[in-house]
């Protein structure tokens, strides 16, 4: 993975966590897929920009400080970078 493209992630990342999707998307290939861990309870693959501000309205609406942290994997001979959800409090669950 390039520099580049490592700082175009990170750029995405701190978009989606600012809640600017639509910044979040700007450098992301508009065929995208959004891959989510099996761990999820929604796993599953979101297709296209649509599938990704999908994915995040529905997340993003069920928790009110929804952030996402970088994730590298390293499989044999290339690396993808992805991210996971940091899940605080469920939206409604405000002290």
């Amino acid at each position: 993975m390039s520099q580049e493209d490592v700082e175009k992630f990170r750029n995405a990342l701190e978009a989606f966590n600012r809640g600017d999707v639509e910044g979040a998307l700007k450098d992301m290939d508009p065929k995208v897929e959004w891959q989510t861990p099996q761990s999820l309870p929604d796993a599953q693959t979101y297709y296209g920009h649509e599938g990704v501000k999908a994915w995040w309205a529905m997340w993003s609406d069920a928790f009110a400080d929804l952030r996402l942290e970088p994730a590298v994997q390293r499989p044999w001979r290339r690396t993808r970078a992805g991210s996971r959800p940091s899940i605080g409090q469920r939206s409604g669950e405000r002290d």
